[in-house]
């Protein structure tokens, strides 16, 4: 859950594969572009709930107090 959040790599690798794509031709142009939408989407996707579970991993790894006293 605490790498939900990872999206740079993710962008990057879609554009390389973008760009080997665009070597096939119209066809490839169409799949990149595709590529690329859907691993943006995804990414926006878990840029939004990434750092909520990151939180609900912390307090099940016991890393963060759930009692507000505790400090």
């Amino acid at each position: 859950m605490g790498i939900l959040s990872q999206a740079g790599v993710a962008i990057g690798l879609a554009l390389i594969a973008k760009h080997e794509f665009a070597s096939l031709g119209a066809r490839g142009l169409h799949i990149g572009s595709v590529v690329i939408t859907t691993i943006t989407g995804t990414c926006i996707l878990f840029e939004i709930i990434g750092p909520v579970l990151t939180k609900i991993g912390l307090k099940k790894a016991g890393e963060i107090k759930t009692d507000r006293t505790q400090r």
